[in-house]
């Protein structure tokens, strides 16, 4: 999806590609989340892998600051989670596209924790480089809007919502974070399809 595509489908829905379903999805027929090298904000490159392991994880993604106000919109629901299940771990995952960039991923880095408190720091995780394979991975097609995941200890996205939070959206990831740590999320029995992130309305 190009450019133009992607904000006309901005407009058209404001963001909101889909309402998030309010069903886990099964472990067996969750996919792993995608793995991307990243930088953490005290500078140090990690696979995004070995953060996810052994811990309930709520990942939120953009890639341009179109989708800055979706995401500063998730956060305070995902903080009254957070405070509710400590265990629960957030990482801001944004991707900075572009050979130029990588020249200044130092002021990059350094731009990024100074628009964020100094005590979610340990949230953030800048990935250098083309978001294509990441984004097919996960049926992502418009890079203008915020995504959000739930992915459980094995790595495994078990749950997604996109845009602006719907009261029951939030309501839901609440309530499934619990049901993943504790081990009690079996989701509906038969096989899903991990729903296209591009826009299923008119």
């Amino acid at each position: 999806m190009g450019r133009f595509p992607e904000m006309n489908e901005l407009h058209r829905t404001g963001g909101k590609l889909f309402d998030a379903d309010d069903n886990l999805v099964p472990a067996s027929d969750s996919i792993i989340f995608p793995d991307v090298k990243c930088f953490t904000a005290d500078g140090k490159e990690h696979d995004l892998v070995q953060i996810l392991r052994g811990k309930v994880t709520c990942v939120t993604v953009f890639m341009r600051d179109f989708a800055r106000p979706m995401l500063k919109s998730w956060e305070e629901h995902i903080d009254e989670v957070k405070q509710e299940y400590p265990q629960l771990q957030v990482v801001q995952l944004s991707f900075v596209e572009g050979v130029a960039y990588r020249l200044i991923k130092g002021w990059m880095i350094s731009s990024m924790k100074k628009r964020i408190q100094p005590d979610k720091h340990d949230r953030i995780h800048m990935c250098f480089g083309s978001s294509d394979e990441f984004r097919k991975a996960l049926h992502v097609k418009n890079r203008l809007v915020a995504y959000i995941f739930l992915v459980d200890s094995q790595g495994r996205m078990r749950w997604q919502a996109v845009g602006y939070p719907l009261p029951h959206e939030a309501r839901f990831m609440r309530k499934s974070v619990g049901k993943v740590g504790a081990g009690n999320d079996k989701g509906r029995g038969e096989k899903r399809a991990i729903v296209s992130l591009s826009s299923s309305k008119t």
